[in-house]
């Protein structure tokens, strides 16, 4: 486990809130992502043909970066609750859609908190 990872976790044990920006702003340095389209979450990845431009304008900016592995490791060990919060710039207009506060269920294993977690997110862009 990682020293961030240690202070998150001892954040959220202490009752803490934190604010993660799993995109970050750096959704173009990914190869693979997720994107709504006509209401179905698919993957898609990044080819010699295809840019995250193309990827993005394909899914009217419905797409995300798939999540690193440690916010699942995080989920697996504070079962904290996660309010997702989708955040769409356009020039100087910001529109900012707050989701339900929500947690994985019980048994899920990591990669499928990570799931949860970036489809929870793309359902409030829909």
């Amino acid at each position: 486990m990682t020293q961030t990872l240690e202070k998150i976790k001892a954040k959220l044990d202490n009752g803490g809130v934190l604010v993660l920006a799993a995109g970050g702003g750096r959704e173009f340095k990914g190869t693979t992502f997720k994107r709504l389209n006509d209401g179905t979450i698919e993957t898609v990845r990044i080819t010699p043909r295809i840019s995250y431009g193309d990827l993005a304008r394909e899914a009217g900016g419905k797409i995300i970066r798939e999540f690193e592995s440690g916010i699942g490791w995080i989920m697996d060990n504070t079962r904290a609750t996660v309010l997702p919060v989708w955040v769409d710039n356009h020039g100087i207009r910001t529109r900012i859609t707050i989701g339900e506060p929500t947690k994985p269920r019980n048994g899920f294993r990591r990669k499928e908190i990570i799931e949860f977690l970036e489809n929870s997110l793309l359902r409030l862009k829909v």
